[in-house]
């Protein structure tokens, strides 16, 4: 008989066992798959980060997947990765396949990514990035990091234009731009520097530039140099330097330290200007003042010296028994008046000739009248020396268009000149002959002569020789200029020369003949009969003493004159007294001159009295000025007496 054997094994425990077993293994499968799900978002997170685009790409340059990162900078969405639209063709240069293809065969090389910067442009030309590195996945799949550079290239950009701005700016200077690092040598100099020295800049840098200067200046100015690199402190010097053509100009030289981005110190940035015209300026200020200065001194001494005489003379005339002293004591006086008078009216020419003041009343003139009349006026300066004096003039008449007072006043200036530096018996010789087109005309004299070193400024304003002898410390040293300045007017020159000390000196004058033949007169004013008993002359002036003195003059002459000492007094005078003339000073207390003209002016029946100013103030404006108030004439004091009855007597 058949049956089944049935056995019945507990197994509980077994069962447990493995259910635990397999619930230890899904455990597991559970951790795996989390940390699997933590390490995948990690890698994500490590993946979308700002500033680094990473894109897996395909054989076909397809991108398969990208992170936040790239889709931000190139502008597609998450939407268009999963459409699958991106594609690396449409967004690279066609570069990008070189650039990827050298970086797999640099992989495939060394078996790894490494960095392979390559800079793209977008294709759409908006922004610049750059290919970083790459990876092979495997062989369909690779994997790229891209960064935007856009901001950096900009940076950069500015940097080159900035850079390019200031080169531009540098090598276009007349400025020399120099650069230093912290040990003084040059790192940087623009084109100037060749211009101007004929050196290559490679032979001026690093330390050439240093010998370019003056050995006299080269010691203070490396000092503030270095001391200012060693401080880091502004340079502000000046320096002579040795042009291409062995000139020396002078450098003024201005610096500032200059730091990285770091804060570190990298040396000095500085500018040089040529200076050499302004040091020029200032230095012939400083000797226009050093001479103005001793022109006063002088001008101070030379108005002594009259004085001294006039005031002893006018003790002895004031003493009781003076009056027997007077024949005696007025040629004293008349040639010490004149001296002074003879200086101010110099002064006075000099200040009208340079504010171009002085008009000339050109005609055709005999130059040999001129020459005469000024050998005149200086023959009581001769007789006075015991001077000899040979006058040897052309008999072909030397006609110049010229001004007759003006040329008088050139010639008696040489004459005066040579009177004054030559000795005691001395010899002067005055010449005139006709040399081609022009008149020549020449004062040579025997006396000290001139040293070599003054000829070149012999006619400079204030220029005088300051050396024992005689005549070395007389005149004012301008009486040369106004020959220089009278003589360029007439369109004429002057020289002088000499063989040197105490061998005379010689001043030759050209002047341009006149084209014009003269009409045979002499040019000189015609004299006017005076009859002085038919004139009124009313004189006005608050100085009693030169009133004084004046009408004693004018009645000298016959002529009825009165004399008041102001304005007001003088406008009620007029009325009753009905001159025919008035001599008026204008710098009066109260009511001036050109105030009192103006109210004589304004009342019609007084319209035939003639006006003349006597002043002090003889400017062309003071001239311009009364001429507007109604003055018929202006005279500065002290005035020639001849040239004031001559005038009365035209009137």
């Amino acid at each position: 008989m058949s049956g089944v054997l049935v056995t019945v094994t507990e197994t509980t425990e077994l069962v447990r066992a493995r259910a635990h077993e397999v619930e230890k293994i899904r455990f597991k499968e559970a951790l795996a798959e989390q940390a699997l799900r933590e390490s995948e978002q990690r890698f994500r997170q490590a993946l979308e980060i700002e500033t680094v685009g990473i894109i897996f790409f395909n054989s076909e340059n397809r991108i398969t997947e990208a992170n936040d990162a790239f889709l931000e900078m190139s502008g597609f969405s998450r939407e268009d990765e999963r459409a699958g639209v991106l594609q690396c063709d449409e967004l690279t240069p066609p570069e990008w396949q070189i650039t990827t293809s050298r970086a797999a065969e640099e992989l495939k090389a060394i078996g790894r990514a490494v960095p392979h910067e390559k800079e793209l442009f977008r294709k759409d030309g908006s922004r610049w990035w750059a290919l970083i590195a790459m990876k092979q996945l495997n062989g369909n799949e690779a994997v790229a990091y891209v960064v935007d550079i856009t901001d950096r290239k900009r940076v950069e950009r500015s940097l080159r234009e900035s850079e390019a701005r200031f080169r531009a700016l540098a090598e276009a200077s007349p400025a020399f731009i120099w650069q230093v690092d912290p040990q003084g040598n040059a790192v940087y100099l623009n084109q100037r520097y060749q211009y101007m020295f004929g050196r290559s800049l490679e032979e001026l840098m690093p330390t050439g530039w240093r010998r370019l200067l003056h050995p006299d200046d080269a010691p203070a100015y490396l000092a503030a140099f270095e001391r200012a690199l060693h401080d880091r402190a502004r340079l502000r010097h000046r320096v002579r330097v040795r042009t291409a053509e062995g000139e020396w100009r002078w450098l003024k030289s201005y610096a500032l330290p200059w730091f990285t981005a770091r804060d570190e110190y990298a040396g000095h940035v500085g500018i040089s200007i040529d200076i050499t015209e302004a040091v020029a300026a200032e230095t012939a200020l400083l000797e226009a003042d050093r001479r103005k200065d001793e022109f006063l001194a002088t001008l101070a001494h030379e108005l002594r010296n009259p004085l001294a005489p006039i005031v002893s003379a006018l003790t002895l005339i004031a003493r009781p028994d003076g009056a027997a002293e007077i024949p005696r004591l007025l040629p004293v006086i008349s040639r010490q008046v004149s001296y002074m008078v003879r200086l101010v009216d110099d002064l006075l020419e000099i200040s009208r000739i340079t504010s171009g003041k002085v008009e000339l009343r050109q005609k055709p003139t005999d130059l040999a009248i001129a020459l005469h009349n000024a050998v005149e006026a200086s023959m009581d300066q001769i007789r006075e020396k015991e001077l000899e004096l040979s006058v040897s003039i052309t008999d072909t008449p030397l006609i110049v268009y010229g001004d007759m007072v003006r040329l008088e006043q050139i010639f008696a200036n040489l004459l005066n000149n040579a009177v004054r530096y030559t000795g005691k018996g001395g010899q002067i010789w005055l010449t005139a002959r006709q040399e081609d087109y022009k008149a020549v005309v020449s004062v040579k004299d025997n006396g000290i002569g001139i040293l070599p070193g003054m000829l070149p400024r012999l006619f400079d304003m204030f220029a005088q020789e300051r050396r024992s002898g005689m005549g070395a410390q007389e005149g004012l040293g301008i009486g040369l200029n106004l020959v220089d300045r009278l003589v360029q007017m007439h369109g004429g020159s002057v020289e002088a020369s000499s063989e040197g000390k105490d061998k005379g000196s010689k001043f030759t004058v050209r002047l341009p003949l006149s084209e014009i033949t003269a009409d045979g007169k002499s040019g000189q004013s015609p004299k006017v009969t005076f009859a002085p008993h038919e004139l009124r002359v009313l004189v006005v002036d608050d100085n009693q003493d030169a009133a004084e003195v004046l009408c004693m003059l004018l009645q000298s002459m016959g002529v009825d004159v009165k004399a008041v000492d102001s304005g007001s007094v003088a406008l009620a005078t007029i009325p009753h007294y009905l001159p025919d003339v008035v001599l008026m000073d204008i710098g009066m207390p109260g009511m001036d001159g050109n105030e009192v003209a103006r109210r004589i002016r304004a009342q019609p029946q007084f319209n035939n009295i003639k006006l003349i100013a006597l002043t002090g103030w003889g400017q062309e404006k003071d001239r311009q000025l009364s001429h507007e108030s109604g003055f018929d004439h202006h005279l500065t004091k002290p005035v020639n007496f001849k040239v004031l009855t001559e005038l009365i007597a035209s009137i």
